[in-house]
């Protein structure tokens, strides 16, 4: 495993590996995905590293980032690591953490470039840097504490029971699930609560044959989102709020199906016709309905 600079905070790290993802979608390419065999052994045993951080770097590999994303990171970890010749070896571990051929692309590129070459710009840079210090130091002072994918990953765990439910099922036996995988079970398994009974759980019912033989979902994960949704009974939920999270979480086809489940089996009493239309027309708007 490449051993990070031992100066550097847990924080910094997390930054860093997930600056290392996003390095990897600049200039990986098609192929990208084959890139992170040596990230994902680096974030599993880097022992500074929480559940907590392991988490929020996957996250990092469900999507190419967004250009505030990329700033947020990179502004960030120069807050935390002031001095150029800290950078220069914070960002020389980031490309090691890359295969050898994309980290002489990466080393080229923008995002990290400048801290591997501390020193070596010309004169008129450096008085264009320094006549911006002001404005930098301010605009640092207002980023974010997170990005907008971690952002929306804290809103998920807000959901009442989801953060439980989410370590419970996370890269667990036996499905090893990732995070949006996790977050998409814990999510069908809440609308299941919402809308059904816990009688309608049980073996032969028709939620559960309808999970089965039109969701095409395995006997496991039917097993599990009945057990999620009892776990999930004693919460309240806003129809919205599901909808928005089975947009966000889940694959197209499972949106379309557990909409059309929704729409035609047996609602709980405690439901009204109202949620179930609420639910439709927030899918409906984006087309996934």
């Amino acid at each position: 495993m490449k051993v990070p600079p031992p100066q550097f905070s847990s924080e910094t790290l997390r930054l860093s590996l997930c600056l290392a993802y996003c390095l990897s979608w600049e200039t990986g390419g098609k192929m990208m995905r084959e890139n992170w065999t040596t990230l994902r052994e680096i974030v599993q045993q880097l022992d500074t590293l929480k559940p907590e951080d392991r988490r929020l770097i996957e996250l990092y590999e469900e999507s190419a980032p967004t250009v505030n994303e990329e700033r947020y990171l990179t502004r960030r970890i120069e807050k935390l690591v002031p001095t150029p010749k800290a950078r220069q070896a914070l960002g020389t571990w980031i490309l090691s953490c890359l295969p050898e051929d994309l980290s002489v692309t990466a080393a080229r590129h923008p995002l990290i470039r400048d801290w591997l070459t501390p020193g070596q710009r010309g004169l008129p840079f450096m008085l264009l840097r320094r006549s911006r210090s002001v404005s930098a130091q301010t605009e640092e002072d207002s980023l974010p504490a997170e990005s907008e994918r971690e952002e929306d990953f804290a809103q998920f765990l807000a959901m009442p029971g989801f953060e439980k439910t989410f370590e419970q099922y996370w890269h667990r036996d036996p499905k090893d699930r990732t995070n949006k995988l996790t977050r998409a079970l814990v999510t069908i398994g809440a609308i299941l609560s919402h809308f059904f009974s816990a009688e309608q759980f049980n073996k032969g019912s028709a939620v559960r044959s309808y999970l089965k033989g039109v969701c095409h979902f395995s006997d496991i994960t039917v097993d599990e989102l009945c057990d999620i949704a009892r776990q999930l009974e004693s919460h309240w939920y806003q129809s919205t709020d599901l909808a928005y999270r089975l947009l966000v979480d889940a694959r197209l086809r499972d949106r379309l199906n557990i909409d059309e489940m929704v729409s035609t089996l047996d609602l709980d009493e405690r439901t009204t016709p109202e949620d179930r239309q609420t639910f439709h027309e927030v899918l409906s708007l984006t087309g996934s309905a």
